[in-house]
């Protein structure tokens, strides 16, 4: 759609595979790349453990809600955390947030996580979905992205209820040292008003940005289905996704990329770093907010609604 051309920034995208977002921390960090996206958690386990945070800032906030959740097939009979003692939980891997998060709901629920719950190592896609169904594992703790992927597959879910306090927490965001976003100013508020106006042509109109990104990345699109059940599948995933990048009617900022200073006391009781972490505000800044969210809303509101590919 040409809107980081619009904020004249040209860039380069660095993908660090397994390395998640360590890898994205360890290449801003050593300044082989500028502006990195993931998940607060490295920074804060860092800090956490008395080591320094590396000179990096999250300045921009892209999922607003809490992203991970414990799912059971429509059809079982469990109905709370508590009902899991003794059994086994799914997660893509051991070393995934699908362990803390569960350990924190199952600690909300009055019971010791690490005597009353087990976790396997079951990936995701179809090999989560195939351990579920062969009784492998009695639940599964995962993305909503990830669970929306496995209902394309045929299979009904039902989220299990969750503390109040994690639906006030985030999900991952944009960032960069702090030398960075003071010296490249512009181009940091170009990013991140490019990125909100992708958001928002997205949460206008998901399949046509299913349809520019298979334009532009071809080699993604699914192979042994037809084309359009592969839009139809892709839709539903980035719906399950559109609802953490959505801003809510209540809340009282309704700009793109805003941290509510609240919501990090709450990822860090989640992540269980709340003892030695009193204050994060070290590790985000809203400065940036307004002068990104300086664009016209109709305007790209008019362009995803009559937005036709070539």
């Amino acid at each position: 759609m040409g809107y980081f051309e619009q904020e004249n920034v040209s860039v380069q995208y660095s993908l660090t595979a397994a390395g998640g977002t360590a890898g994205a921390v360890q290449l801003i960090a050593s300044r082989n790349q500028d502006i990195g996206s993931g998940t607060v958690s490295p920074i804060l386990e860092r800090a956490a453990q008395g080591n320094d945070d590396l000179g990096i800032s999250f300045f921009y906030n892209q999922l607003r809600d809490f992203h991970t959740y414990l799912g059971v097939s429509a059809s079982s009979p469990v109905k709370s955390i508590r009902e899991l003692k003794g059994l086994s939980i799914g997660v893509p891997s051991l070393s995934s947030d699908g362990v803390v998060v569960a350990r924190y709901y199952a600690k909300e629920a009055g019971m010791d996580p690490e005597k009353d719950l087990k976790f396997v190592a079951v990936g995701v896609g179809a090999q989560a979905l195939q351990a579920l169904k062969t009784g492998q594992v009695a639940a599964l703790s995962t993305t909503e992205a990830l669970f929306a992927q496995m209902e394309t597959m045929g299979q009904q879910f039902r989220m299990l209820p969750v503390p109040p306090g994690s639906k006030n927490a985030f999900g991952p965001g944009i960032f960069a040292k702090r030398e960075y976003i003071q010296n490249n100013r512009k181009t940091v508020v170009g990013v991140g008003r490019a990125i909100a106006k992708s958001t928002l042509f997205m949460l206008t109109n998901p399949e046509a940005a299913v349809r520019i990104h298979w334009k532009v990345y071809p080699e993604q699109i699914p192979q042994g289905i037809p084309f359009e059940q592969a839009v139809k599948d892709a839709v539903h995933v980035v719906k399950a996704q559109l609802i953490g990048l959505k801003i809510d009617e209540s809340d009282k900022n309704q700009q793109f990329g805003y941290y509510r200073p609240e919501s990090w006391f709450d990822f860090l009781r989640i992540y269980g770093m709340d003892n030695r972490i009193k204050d994060p505000t070290r590790f985000y800044t809203n400065d940036l907010i307004a002068d990104i969210n300086n664009f016209d809303k109709s305007q790209v509101i008019e362009q995803a609604r009559n937005f036709r590919l070539p």
